[in-house]
């Protein structure tokens, strides 16, 4: 099973099933721009899913830094992006969320909080 440009969905899949899944819904939260207090909530919630699944998967551990969890978050997004380049409305805004204080601040309060979902 290929993405586009090559890029084999199916390896990202079988190498982390659960931040895979995690990611398809937090890249569907972000294509819907059209209700922002709507979104903030929703991507809080599916950030919050993404690094729970990302522990799962063994990418982080409860013990990663709230940086290092947003620098991991950034690269996946990089990688699944280049699975799935026909989601050019999330990727955009993965781009600028994700380069921002707000979702260092999402990442933090889940990191502080651990709430797990």
């Amino acid at each position: 099973m290929f993405g586009v440009k090559g890029v084999s969905v199916q390896s990202f899949y079988s190498q982390t099933p659960e931040t895979f899944k995690a990611m398809q819904h937090l890249v569907a939260v972000m294509d819907d721009l059209s209700r922002p207090m709507q979104l903030l909530e929703n991507l809080a919630d599916h950030i919050g899913r993404t690094i729970a699944a990302m522990r799962s998967d063994g990418i982080i551990t409860p013990q990663s830094s709230a940086a290092d969890i947003h620098f991991v978050l950034q690269e996946r997004f990089t990688r699944f992006f280049e699975a799935f380049a026909t989601r050019a409305g999330a990727q955009a805004a993965a781009a600028v969320i994700f380069n921002d204080e707000v979702s260092k601040g999402i990442v933090e309060t889940y990191v502080l909080c651990g709430v797990e979902k």
